[in-house]
């Protein structure tokens, strides 16, 4: 049976409910990074270790010329690496441009995609403490491609201010018994937004100071001769004059004697004690010190270049998390699938179902095929099998230089692939590499796939009419959109992109030209619906004039942030 057309897919969206391939000349290998925070503590793991942990992600910038300069065109453009506890793995690959030209490098962690690296809005959020902990590696010596991986030492952008709190005998004696922690709100009046300079690494605090919150320290324990302990991260700046101590209806406020107040400086630790009286605070230490609790040194390069899984050079493959069976319909005449790395064979032209266990892992590949002959083919499996799907799709088409590939030319090459696939959980390293795509390429490709939590990177640039159309469309776990990093959109693109997505809680679109017939077309109508925290949709600058109409643009209730 054929696929049915772009415009059936949409009247039946309606009544649903919801080892490496030779490089290309002009790619002389790949590019990878190794990243460390020297021995500077990440705030997320205060007390325990300093470390990267599995799932962080950072983003990679690399460009020619002048390390001081960076072009528009680079050579790396803020592609996320994602840490599996071992090594750093790119969702799209990286290739050096030259073998003899000197490249220079940042990372950013958290992941985050910035346009202009010398001059980027920054919005500290108070209540997302490890969130805010913005790192910054640069390399800028010149690293070339015969240098091996390329090293990013991380510094703190941010500076840590840690208030440690004393109660009087007054407490005790007077009213009984000291409050309890849960009943005490420390805040400090501080700037929370700047703009950052990522070559600098450095943060210009801007905007009016407001009260922030300072939480529960997460360290196991209060300070040393102190009853309880608080601290946030605060972006660096000067002229810090006031503290506040809330205890129950009583607000206790610290003024700082000198007019030009604390600084807080990046990367150090500011520590503050306080004693708190029944009628007054008085201050009784303040202290700077490094932000330097534990150590973390980059993992031996060589043993992580061994190691990584090279998702790009890899085939398309499904690897069983449980047992069960997976099963393809219309392979196309010429497709081979490889078990467990063992010898290919040739799949069956109609229907060919597998028991597979857990650990088993499916390759495919295509030997004489082309796109257009997976119109109608269709990856599935049995019910409460699970499988998680990673490599190149480039496979299906080229068995021997998929790696290279980048270009989509067919349309509707490889729609609705994964329709209906409910044995499929995660597709995060699923790599769609093409940054050129074609008419309907991916459309309606993991339509309704209710327990896919993790989608693909969609790197491309250069959109198609409809080349997104319904591509999550109804995919109920899924909580994070990947960034769709393409500044024109074209009629249809986005068309019931994620419809339906009803845990979908962040959206990352840079597009500045949104004016395309269709191209949002209720792309997030009812997504989020099953998300009762905050919903993040970050555009890319305060001047897209994003809609707010029946899922059309930004839903309603969505919070609107903006890249720059």
């Amino acid at each position: 049976m054929k696929k049915l057309s772009i415009l059936a897919l949409a009247l039946s969206v309606l009544a649903v409910s919801c080892n490496k391939g030779p490089a290309a000349p002009e790619a002389p290998g790949e590019i990878r990074v190794t990243a460390g925070i020297g021995n500077l503590t990440k705030v997320a793991y205060d007390g325990d270790k300093s470390a990267f942990a599995p799932n962080d992600t950072i983003s990679v910038y690399a460009w020619l010329g002048d390390a001081t300069e960076i072009p528009a065109k680079k050579v790396v453009d803020g592609v996320v690496n994602k840490f599996d506890g071992q090594v750093w793995n790119p969702r799209v690959q990286m290739l050096w441009k030259t073998v003899v030209d000197p490249h220079y490098f940042l990372g950013i962690a958290p992941a985050r995609y910035v346009k202009d690296l010398k001059a980027d809005p920054f919005e500290q959020d108070p209540q997302d403490y490890a969130a805010s902990d913005l790192l910054i590696a640069t390399n800028l010596k010149g690293v070339k491609a015969s240098d091996g991986l390329v090293s990013l030492d991380f510094d703190h952008a941010m500076a840590k201010l840690q208030v440690n709190l004393n109660f009087r005998s007054q407490w005790n004696e007077q009213w009984g018994a000291l409050p309890a922690q849960k009943d005490v709100k420390v805040q400090v009046k501080a700037k929370t937004v700047g703009t950052v300079d990522y070559l600098a690494k450095e943060i210009t605090a801007s905007a009016q100071a407001q009260a922030v919150d300072l939480p529960i320290t997460a360290l196991a324990a209060p300070a040393k001769d102190y009853t309880y302990s608080y601290s946030n991260l605060i972006i660096p700046q000067g002229g810090v004059l006031q503290i506040t101590v809330i205890v129950g209806e009583t607000a206790f406020v610290y003024n700082h004697a000198n007019e030009k107040g604390i600084s807080l400086e990046k990367g150090k630790v500011t520590t503050i004690g306080l004693k708190v009286g029944r009628e007054q605070m008085d201050l009784e230490t303040i202290s700077v010190d490094d932000w330097t609790e534990g150590a973390m040194p980059a993992t031996d390069g060589e043993a992580m270049e061994d190691d990584a899984p090279d998702y790009v050079s890899m085939p398309l493959t499904f690897e069983a998390l449980t047992d069960g069976a997976i099963s393809v319909s219309n392979a196309p005449f010429g497709m081979q699938l490889s078990i467990n790395g063992g010898e290919k064979i040739t799949v069956p032209d109609f229907y060919v179902s597998f028991n597979v266990h857990t650990g088993d892992k499916y390759s495919f590949y295509g030997k004489g095929t082309s796109i257009t002959s997976y119109s109608d083919t269709q990856f599935n499996g049995s019910e409460g099998t699970q499988v998680k799907v990673y490599g190149n799709i480039m496979s299906l088409v080229d068995e021997e230089n998929f790696a290279t590939a980048t270009v989509l030319t067919e349309a509707n090459a490889f729609s609705q692939l994964f329709v209906e696939n409910n044995t499929l959980v995660d597709a995060g390293n699923l790599i769609l590499p093409a940054t050129t795509l074609s008419m309907g390429c991916y459309a309606n490709m993991f339509g309704l796939c209710k327990n896919l939590t993790a989608a693909p990177a969609l790197p491309a640039t250069e959109l198609a009419i409809e080349c997104y159309f319904s591509m999550f469309q109804c995919c109920t776990s899924l909580a994070e959109a990947p960034v769709l990093p393409a500044a024109v959109l074209v009629d249809g693109c986005y068309y019931y992109m994620f419809y339906g997505c009803s845990k979908l809680a962040s959206v990352t679109c840079l597009a500045t030209e949104i004016s395309a017939q269709l191209c949002t077309k209720y792309w997030l109508l009812s997504a989020g619906d099953a998300v009762e925290g905050e919903k993040i949709f970050t555009a890319a600058s305060a001047s897209v004039n994003w809609s707010t109409d029946s899922g059309n643009g930004i839903p309603a209730g969505w919070t609107r942030k903006n890249a720059q």
